[in-house]
């Protein structure tokens, strides 16, 4: 037991465990705290990297969005702007239509009672005969 208690005190690797104690400023740490020291720092580093490429891409969907959110509204207003001149076209060859409808049953009109006054002409003539 008194060796375990010496190594213990010098700062030497434990014989249970075979860990070195790093508490002491005299001795170095293992190579394997050192070693894995570094990985955690790399792995720090690509994490680091990753959340500022998360970020950079977050940034160009974002301006993305707002693009394609302004090119759907000129989008939108161009097909408002064509559907009222549709709108426009179509009332205008209504009217166009409605007029000729119109002018047809006046002439029709005017037609029906060129014969009524012409049959009454003709019964008038014959009763006078």
């Amino acid at each position: 037991m008194s060796k375990k208690r010496t190594r213990a005190a010098t700062g030497v690797a434990g014989a249970s465990n075979g860990t070195a104690l790093t508490s002491s400023p005299t001795h170095a740490p293992a190579p394997t705290a050192l070693h894995e020291i570094e990985m955690l720092k790399v792995k720090l580093e690509t994490e680091r990297e990753k959340v500022n490429l998360k970020e950079e891409m977050i940034d160009v969907l974002k301006k993305d969005k707002i693009y394609l959110q302004g090119e759907l509204t000129k989008k939108d207003a161009y097909y408002q702007e064509q559907l009222a001149k549709k709108d426009a076209n179509f009332n205008d060859e209504l009217a166009r239509k409605d007029a000729i409808l119109l002018d047809k049953m006046k002439n029709k009109k005017i037609r029906k009672q060129a014969v009524r006054n012409t049959k009454g002409v003709i019964l008038r003539y014959v009763a006078a005969l």
